[in-house]
């Protein structure tokens, strides 16, 4: 069913710039007998905010410079709980201990959605790819490809980190799983599609875009690069 809507008058809009800003809005919707919405939209539309008295004083409901609040509600300086040394049957009924008792964890218990041994998960990482983890045991995680290649080397060694071969990370055959310094790795940074594309382009992002579409001419330049630095190390 359609509703009137009931119109403003010159003369309710000329009180409501009167009260409005120093009154609180619920206040005022009382003696418009409108509604808060109709209260805030309308000042809205006339550009009428509350005035600088208002907003310093308790009714605005701000908190002001120096009001300290709750202080009624926090415990004093030195306050025992009641059941403090007391032994549950000493402040519940047998029929609350009962209810306690039932709702509350048993020991030993886990959370209904706890994972398994061997549960495989992906996770977001902080360089902003996403990685598969595997669990290990109660609340240890490992990288899926680390544990792979654990599995098949042994620990990894000091200094060296697991990476994939081919950039793929889904690709978790063992002849792609390789342990390189972290030297090696910023090396490799620099020999990714996206940095070869830069260079080549000057940065221009049009043409950047266009060489990304050509693997074959980055794959060129990825083996001219490597090339020179074989040469350079044996000069």
């Amino acid at each position: 069913m359609a509703t009137t809507r009931k119109h403003w008058t010159d003369q309710e809009k000329q009180k409501l710039a009167e009260i409005y800003p120093d009154m609180k809005a619920i206040e005022v919707a009382k003696i418009l007998r409108r509604s808060l919405p109709s209260i805030y939209g309308m000042v809205d539309l006339m550009g009428i905010s509350k005035s600088e008295n208002f907003k310093k004083s308790e009714q605005s409901g701000r908190i002001l410079k120096g009001q300290k609040t709750g202080s009624s509600h926090r415990f004093k300086k030195g306050h025992q709980p009641f059941n403090k040394g007391k032994k549950i049957e000493h402040f519940m009924s047998e029929e609350t201990i009962k209810k306690f008792k039932s709702n509350s964890y048993k020991k030993g218990q886990m959370p209904h959605n706890t994972l398994y041994d061997g549960c495989i998960t992906q996770r977001n990482w902080t360089d902003g790819n996403t990685y598969k983890m595997i669990r290990t045991s109660l609340s240890k995680w490992e990288f899926l490809h680390v544990h792979i290649w654990k599995q098949q080397n042994g620990e990894v060694p000091k200094g060296k980190i697991i990476v994939f071969d081919d950039n793929d990370r889904n690709n978790f055959a063992i002849e792609n799983l390789k342990a390189i310094t972290r030297k090696e790795l910023a090396e490799r940074a620099r020999q990714t599609d996206g940095m070869i594309a830069s260079y080549l382009s000057g940065k221009n992002e049009k043409t950047k875009a266009e060489l990304l579409k050509h693997k074959e001419i980055l794959a060129l330049k990825r083996q001219l690069i490597n090339l020179k630095k074989e040469i350079n190390g044996k000069l």
